[in-house]
């Protein structure tokens, strides 16, 4: 009895050792590299609507209704327009065609996590991206074919991609030791904001190739990128046939994965009236709400709004959009590691860190969407603070993810 247990103190004591001084690739950070773009997908897919939209309407109409916006910087303003564009779609209808996604996006969240639980996180999310591949694709025939095919694209392209990030956040209960988590989940996280960063000024795709090049440049990647997925991930450490023996212990052993075997043969119940009446959850749920319908009025409406009220040059607009989400992104990182450090240093409880993550994710950024309100047309000022807002959002919403992955 005691030979055995000094065999495992040993074996313990071998494995943290060779965790720390490994130098080949870690199959969980693999997992890294691909969640980050698996955010970052959703992201494009998700945002270029946005960008292809500029030079795919005709908005020389709209121009002389705008009343209360910002002088002029130094541009006519028939060039602050696109007299290109083949669609006469207005304003409220624009509205409609980008806000669309997100109606089939929330609706399939809460699916997702389940299907992800039943199936698998690797096929769950492999579909997903091979399918909004395949909608992206479609997306020009579908506009050219009327209004009402693209707004039904547009939802159903939510509805498929709102499976793939609870997925993904289910992936760490599996993969991720706890003292981990929230350096590994931020930094795959973090792909959201380097997606809007690279997404952003991709409109230059559209001035030289066309509109619809940015749709078949986009859907393409993602449909290579999906045979990557399908050949790398797997669902478990057990499952990975590429995985060293060190790093599956090391991780079975800290998450105690043991536990599966206990609640297979238990059959726990998901407990939907707890959760419905949990006031804790709610409260998740309401700050992730907050923090997700600021960061994504900014991500969607943001170029409209520096080319139609603070006037700036089409192209100026891709780079200055681009900035809030690149602060963001580095954000995203910094907050992960601080959060791990304070945790595991013992500062401050898990609880206590997760507080004080949404008082700055949401504080801050309230803060500062209110004072941009207030500077009119000081563009220096406006960029700043929105800017500001959407990088330390990064605080809040990537950690309700995490909160509820654990």
């Amino acid at each position: 009895m005691e030979m055995n247990l000094d065999k495992q103190k040993e074996t313990k004591e071998e494995l943290k050792e060779k965790q720390t001084s490994g130098c080949y690739v870690k199959a969980r950070h693999v997992l890294v590299g691909m969640g980050f773009l698996v955010i970052f997908n959703i992201y494009v897919l998700r945002t270029i609507l946005s960008v292809a939209i500029v030079a795919m309407v005709n908005s020389t109409e709209e121009t002389g209704n705008l009343s209360d916006t910002c002088p002029d910087r130094g541009q006519v303003i028939e060039n602050q327009t696109n007299s290109n564009g083949i669609f006469d779609w207005d304003s409220a209808n624009q509205g409609l065609l980008l806000g669309c996604y997100y109606y089939g996006y929330v609706i399939s969240n809460v699916p997702g996590a389940w299907l992800a639980k039943r199936y698998g996180f690797k096929l769950v999310i492999g579909v997903s991206m091979l399918v909004s591949a395949i909608l992206t694709l479609a997306t020009p025939l579908a506009a050219y074919a009327s209004f009402e095919l693209l707004v039904a694209l547009q939802i159903f392209l939510g509805l498929i991609q709102g499976v793939a990030s609870p997925s993904m956040q289910g992936a760490w209960s599996f993969w991720s030791p706890p003292k981990e988590k929230s350096t590994l989940s931020s930094a795959a996280m973090s792909g959201s904001s380097f997606g809007a960063c690279v997404t952003l000024p991709i409109g230059i795709v559209a001035e030289l190739l066309g509109w619809e090049a940015v749709f078949y440049v986009t859907g393409g990647y993602v449909l290579l990128w999906t045979f990557v997925w399908f050949v790398l991930i797997y669902n478990r450490p057990n499952d990975h046939p590429r995985i060293s023996k060190e790093e599956r212990l090391y991780i079975n052993e800290s998450i105690g994965l043991e536990r599966e075997k206990e609640e297979k043969t238990a059959k726990i119940r998901t407990p939907w009236r707890g959760m419905f009446t949990s006031v804790p959850l709610w409260a998740i749920n309401i700050a992730h709400f907050c923090g997700n319908w600021g960061n994504y009025t900014l991500l969607t409406m943001l170029p409209t709004f520096l080319s139609t009220i603070l006037k700036f040059d089409l192209s100026l607009i891709g780079g200055l959009t681009a900035l809030p989400f690149l602060l963001q992104w580095i954000f995203t990182l910094i907050s992960g590691y601080l959060t791990d450090f304070f945790i595991r240093r013992l500062i401050l409880s898990t609880i206590a860190v997760r507080k004080l993550n949404t008082i700055i994710g949401l504080g801050v950024p309230g803060i500062c969407i209110i004072l941009a309100g207030y500077v009119g047309c000081n563009a220096a000022a406006v960029i700043a603070f929105l800017a500001l807002s959407v990088a330390f959002n990064a605080f809040a919403s990537k950690w309700h993810d995490n909160c509820l992955s654990s």
